[in-house]
């Protein structure tokens, strides 16, 4: 912003902690929305899974999913 309006010379230090600051917070932005979508998929997976595993499981075990070879 100085340079445009006071005249200062742009550095290319300054332009490179500009690109790296700007695509550190992107980035942060991005993580946490990413763990936001993780977060509420697994919570989702849990509530909605639990009832299909549950019976999945008994109707494995009554149609003779596992055997037991012995008896």
């Amino acid at each position: 912003m100085a340079s445009l309006t006071l005249g200062d010379k742009f550095y290319l230090g300054g332009i490179i902690g500009m690109v790296l600051i700007i695509a550190g917070l992107f980035l942060l932005l991005w993580g946490k929305s990413e763990e936001r979508a993780r977060i509420t998929r697994d919570a989702t997976a849990i509530v909605s899974g639990s009832d299909c595993d549950r019976k999945g499981f008994l109707a494995a075990g009554a149609s003779g999913g596992i055997r037991n070879h012995n008896a």
